[in-house]
C-alpha cells in the first residue's frame, strides 16, 4: 500500500444543520459543504475532555489509522476520502464525498431490482473487497448498512450515481476496524485492540472464547462476511433471519449454524443457485477453507453470463 497523507481541510467545511445526524455507535455523521459540493463530515461522539491519556491515544491511533489507510485508496467501489478537520477539544473529523442514495438495503427495497441488477451490485462489492485483499488489507466490519438514507462515510455500502454516466456502483466504506497484514511501515498503523465487528456478519472463530481471548480481524473473516452480504443482496435474505429470539444469535454464530439455508433459498439465479449456495457455504466453512476473493469474482462473473445468457435465449 502506498502511504498518502490525508489532507487538512480545516475552515474549507461547513454544515449547516448540526442538530440533522446519522448516529453511529461511537461517531455521528453530518451533511456538510464545501465550496459547492455536499460532503459527509464523520466525528466522533466523545470529545477529548476524558483526561484518560491511554483512551485518549487508541482513540488518535485508530482515527490515524483509518484516516491513512482510506487516503490511500483509489478504486471505483471504494468511497472517495477527502480529507479532515480539525476544531478545539474534539478528534479530527473525517471529510468524504456524500451520496445521496443511501445504503444497499434501501437501494434494493426501493428500486426492486432485477437479479442481473442485484447480481451485478455484488459483483462491485466484491471487487472492492479485492482490491483491498490484493493490497494485504483486510475490512474487518463488512455489511450492508441499515436505518438510514444518509451517503457517507459511515455506511459500508452506498448505491451511488456516478457523475460522469449517471450508472449505478457500490462502494466500500468505514475503515474504523481495517487491518494491515505485513505491514512493515510506520509504527501506529497496526492495532493491538481485540476485534469487535458486527455481531451478525462476524465469523464464529472471531468471537472472544477461552480458546481466543483477543481476536483479530482476518482475510478469512472478511469472506466469511462477504458472503453474508452476497447472501442479502442477491438471494434477498437477512442473515440467521430465522433466529429472533434475544441471545439466540450469537449461541447460533458460535455454535456454528450457517447465516442461512438451501431450503430458504429464492433461487434468485435460477439453473445457478445450487452453484451460488455452494459458493455461500463455502465462505461459511472453516477459516482455511473459505475461498480466496478471486475465486468469489470469477464464480459471480460466471454467474452473470449465464443469466444474461438464458435472457437472450
Amino acid at each position: 500500500m502506498r502511504e498518502r497523507f490525508p489532507l487538512d481541510l480545516t475552515g474549507q467545511i461547513s454544515i449547516p444543520d448540526t442538530w440533522n445526524a446519522v448516529h453511529g455507535g461511537l461517531a455521528d455523521v453530518y451533511l456538510g459543504v464545501m465550496g459547492d459540493k455536499k460532503v459527509a463530515v464523520k466525528r466522533l461522539r466523545i470529545r477529548k475532555i476524558n483526561k484518560n491519556e491511554d483512551w485518549e491515544e487508541s482513540n488518535e491511533r485508530r482515527l490515524r489509522r483509518e484516516m491513512h489507510v482510506w487516503a490511500a485508496l483509489k478504486h471505483p467501489n471504494i468511497s472517495e476520502f477527502l480529507g479532515y478537520m480539525t476544531s478545539p477539544d474534539e478528534y479530527p473529523a473525517m471529510i468524504s464525498i456524500w451520496y445521496q442514495r443511501g445504503t444497499v438495503p434501501e437501494y434494493l427495497d426501493s428500486e426492486k431490482l432485477p437479479v442481473s441488477e442485484r447480481l451485478e451490485l455484488a459483483q462491485e462489492i466484491c471487487n472492492g473487497v479485492q482490491y483491498l485483499h490484493n493490497l494485504k488489507i483486510i475490512h474487518g466490519d463488512l455489511k450492508p448498512v441499515r436505518g438510514s438514507s444518509y451517503g457517507s462515510s459511515y455506511s459500508f455500502l452506498h448505491r451511488v450515481i456516478s457523475l460522469l454516466n449517471d450508472t449505478g456502483a457500490a462502494r466500500l466504506c468505514d475503515f474504523g476496524l481495517v487491518r494491515l497484514a505485513d505491514w512493515e511501515g510506520p509504527a501506529g498503523m497496526t492495532t493491538t485492540s481485540s476485534y469487535t465487528g458486527t455481531e451478525r456478519y462476524k465469523a464464529p472463530e472471531l468471537f472472544v472464547s477461552p480458546e481466543n481471548r483477543r481476536p483479530v480481524a482476518t482475510f478469512e473473516g472478511d469472506i466469511y462476511s462477504l458472503g453474508c452480504v452476497m447472501l442479502e443482496v442477491i438471494e434477498r435474505i437477512y442473515p440467521f433471519g430465522r433466529f429472533t429470539k434475544m441471545g439466540e444469535l450469537q449461541h447460533a454464530i458460535i455454535g456454528g449454524y450457517p447465516p442461512a439455508q438451501r431450503k430458504e433459498a429464492n433461487n434468485a439465479l435460477l439453473d445457478m443457485t445450487e452453484y451460488m449456495w455452494n459458493l455461500l457455504e463455502a465462505c461459511w466453512g472453516e477459516p482455511f477453507d473459505r475461498p480466496k476473493v478471486d475465486v468469489i469474482v470469477d464464480a459471480l462473473e460466471t454467474f452473470q453470463g449465464a443469466i444474461e445468457a438464458s435472457h437472450e435465449g
